[in-house]
């Protein structure tokens, strides 16, 4: 591998090491209680199911405050698709280049990506059931 495209990659995969705020979100969704956000918007307003139909304007304060938290739940639900799917591609990935020994680096670049969505795909699904159980038993 050419060595400033090696140095990018370093520089790179530094920089999101620093950046990783995964134990953070770890700790947040460890401390997260539906109870005490539940009468908050997730989301501009704009960003909830239903918004801006004869039923949204017909909704109660409450109502809408919920409406917009599903809409979180399912967008994020959504997310979670693309997460799963982004480990497998970097696990793939991966494993078909960690032989080489020019590409250790991008599949150390990709072990953490994938860590992150692994935290990112709890913390989704954690406050998705938090939700779920509360409004719907």
């Amino acid at each position: 591998m050419e060595k400033t495209i090696h140095r990018k990659l370093q520089i790179n995969h530094t920089r999101n090491k620093q950046q990783d705020h995964t134990a953070l979100m770890d700790e947040a969704v460890t401390n997260f209680r539906y109870e005490d956000c539940q009468n908050e918007y997730w989301n501009p307003e704009e960003f909830s199911l239903l918004y801006g139909t004869p039923l949204w304007e017909q909704s109660s304060q409450h109502q809408r405050i919920i409406l917009n938290q599903l809409y979180w739940v399912a967008y994020y639900s959504q997310i979670v698709s693309a997460e799963i799917a982004t480990i497998f591609f970097n696990q793939t990935s991966a494993a078909g280049l960690y032989a080489q020994e020019d590409f250790r680096l991008i599949c150390d670049t990709l072990d953490l990506e994938s860590a992150q969505e692994r935290s990112h795909i709890n913390a989704f699904r954690t406050i998705a059931k938090q939700v779920e159980q509360a409004l719907f038993g």
